[in-house]
């Protein structure tokens, strides 16, 4: 297969969701940076530091018109990590969730929390069992794939299409305009 274009987007692309006409891409490295920008060199290319930490401080998603094979769109999304930040940016869900306009929410109506997006997402902690070596390994590849089947065959059986995740944080899952 032969390039047939390319398209320039961020910095250090990682990650291609196609939706439509629409393609969204992850930039790891963020957005091009400016001029007067405080740099540092990744994949080959300068990226937005942190003057202090001379850790990347820029992480986004670009959103690619399909049709006329140009961004149309960059979304600041902070860097690729797991802090409060980033949480409280991407509102407590993921990027998937973002960009498909879905959001978690308690089923009370209070707002989200940090803790409430753990006790929803804990299913997913036993991947941490795979730094064990050998016995972490075992029950890593039995547990793992029979949460997975519980946890879908809940989203497709539920009438609100809730998961255990959902019901152990009481959440749901809803469409949303941001």
């Amino acid at each position: 297969m032969e390039l047939q274009s390319q398209i320039p987007v961020g910095i250090a692309p990682f990650t291609i969701i196609m939706k439509g006409p629409k393609a969204y891409v992850t930039n790891w490295g963020g957005r091009v940076p400016n001029p007067d920008d405080i740099t540092g060199v990744t994949s080959k290319s300068n990226a937005v530091v942190d003057p202090q930490t001379g850790i990347g401080s820029s992480g986004t998603v670009s959103v690619v018109d399909l049709n006329t094979r140009t961004v149309v769109k960059e979304i600041e999304v902070g860097f690729p990590s797991a802090s409060q930040i980033e949480f409280d940016f991407m509102r407590y869900r993921s990027l998937g969730k973002r960009l498909m306009g879905l959001r978690a929410v308690p089923v009370d109506g209070s707002a989200m929390t940090m803790a409430t997006s753990i006790r929803r997402n804990w299913p997913f902690a036993f991947g941490i069992l795979m730094v064990v070596p050998v016995l972490g390994w075992i029950l890593a590849a039995v547990i793992a794939p029979i949460l997975g089947i519980i946890e879908a065959v809940l989203v497709l059986t539920d009438d609100q299409g809730r998961r255990y995740g959902d019901r152990f944080a009481n959440t749901k899952v809803i469409e949303s305009k941001d």
